[in-house]
């Protein structure tokens, strides 16, 4: 689903993202190595834009709901390409990183070299209480990502689901 269709969906129906959309763990929604390398998307070649999407889900999570199929295993496929979940999943992966680099400055240990070194040098110079509220801000941030909305869908065949994707 892309932002277009979203905003059409609430605009005639108030109530469809309350009746048709629903959270799903991130962990739960898997996609084939075609997918994850989707590079149809013309937005995603522009300079800046999947570091513009990743900010805006670091903000607030993911708006915009994917397409997904829920599978007999109780896992969901994503029919979007991997711009939000991947994104969501980065979003985790550094806010978690730098979890580490604070618990291990507030416990006196040695500091690997897991976030680039201008952030490192800016992180040593924050007090304790700052890196109190960096450390609540990155837990926010992997709270607003570990869930996703999904707008079940299901496809009778390959090519209506590429269809939907145009």
């Amino acid at each position: 689903m892309n932002e277009l269709q979203y905003i059409e969906k609430v605009k005639g129906d108030p109530n469809w993202e309350e009746e048709n959309i629903i959270l799903v763990p991130l962990e739960q929604i898997r996609y084939d190595k075609h997918e994850k390398k989707n590079g149809a998307r013309s937005s995603s070649h522009r300079p800046g834009t999947l570091q513009q999407l990743k900010d805006s889900i670091r903000r607030r999570g993911v708006q915009i709901p994917i397409d997904g199929s829920r599978r007999a295993d109780g896992q969901w496929d994503g029919h979007d390409g991997f711009g939000r979940t991947g994104r969501s999943i980065s979003v985790i992966d550094d806010a978690t990183r730098l979890i580490g680099v604070i618990d291990d400055i507030l416990s006196g240990k040695e500091v690997g070299s897991t976030i680039p070194p201008e952030d490192m040098k800016n992180i040593l110079k924050l007090s304790k209480r700052d890196l109190l509220e960096l450390k609540k801000q990155c837990e926010e941030e992997i709270e607003r990502c570990k869930r996703i909305p999904v707008n079940p869908k299901n496809y009778h065949n390959e090519q209506d689901r590429l269809a939907s994707m145009l």
